[in-house]
């Protein structure tokens, strides 16, 4: 077994150790109206509707985390449905192929698959791209790409699309990855990129910062990445809201805490950030 496929596996392991028990434990609101496992190409996606699904042209784009090779769409299930809640919006919450069975333009075609699947069926016109780890990465590159017909056209993905983009909104994600480390080790597997899916730092600055809410804690691994992530919004007076939260007795403030634990203070908060940043961009 090479060096990455080694850490692949301790990396699944250990993610299935913190997220089985917090699974099987996970109580979901009822006041949310959940449409289950509907089909898009060889995947399936949730949508979450805050009341009778009336006529909607502003929704959520859920993308889960995982390093681009672990997870499904349950993980971010409670999460999503609080947001629907708060936000009155509804949720897509999207399935897709994990590496390294897929490189990133596989995944990247089929989130827009799903993009063109809720826009055509369902009438969502404006999209606001939410995900955590490496889902915040997905959600801020789908943004950009959102943004960008050029940009698309380089990526070799679709020039032409039903939506428009309204907001990102990462939560405790990553946006820099090494070419020759793990998980970018995946990423043009079948498919030769531009170097900037490296470092989306390049990218925005080229494209332009779309409104943006970003998460971290003071025990997340990536919070100096989210750190400068503000930082360049605020060299650059862009609207980004931003939440750093602080450790305490009641609520430890990890790695993609508001998705474990929705309903905890610091991580309400942080949905109640989401829904107004979508909300001020509908």
């Amino acid at each position: 077994m090479d060096f990455f496929a080694k850490a692949r596996k301790t990396f699944i392991k250990n993610c299935i150790e913190f997220d089985t028990p917090r699974l099987q434990t996970e109580e979901y609101p009822d006041s949310v109206t959940v449409e289950a496992d509907i089909k898009y190409g060889k995947h399936v996606l949730d949508i979450y509707w805050p009341d009778d699904k009336r006529d909607y042209k502003n929704a959520f784009f859920l993308i889960h985390g995982g390093a681009f090779v672990y997870g499904s769409k349950e993980l971010d299930k409670r999460f999503g449905m609080y947001l629907s809640i708060e936000s009155g919006m509804p949720v897509v919450n999207v399935n897709y192929t994990l590496m390294p069975e897929g490189d990133l333009h596989n995944l990247l075609s089929e989130l827009f698959e799903a993009v063109d699947y809720v826009a055509t069926n369902y009438g969502f016109k404006r999209l606001h791209y939410i995900g955590d780890s490496a889902g915040g990465y997905l959600a801020f590159i789908m943004g950009l790409l959102t943004k960008s017909s050029e940009v698309r056209q380089e990526m070799k993905l679709p020039s032409d699309i039903k939506v428009e983009l309204g907001s990102v909104n990462p939560v405790c994600g990553c946006y820099k990855n090494k070419k020759f480390g793990f998980p970018g080790c995946y990423f043009e597997k079948n498919t030769k990129l531009p170097k900037y899916i490296y470092n989306l730092f390049d990218l925005a600055k080229r494209v332009g910062l779309p409104s943006a809410a970003i998460v971290t804690g003071d025990k997340d691994f990536l919070r100096e990445e989210n750190r400068e992530l503000k930082a360049l919004y605020d060299k650059e007076g862009a609207t980004a809201h931003f939440i750093d939260a602080i450790s305490n007795e009641d609520e430890q403030a990890f790695h993609v805490f508001p998705i474990a634990q929705p309903t905890k203070p610091q991580a309400f908060e942080a949905v109640r950030m989401y829904a107004k940043n979508a909300i001020d961009n509908a």
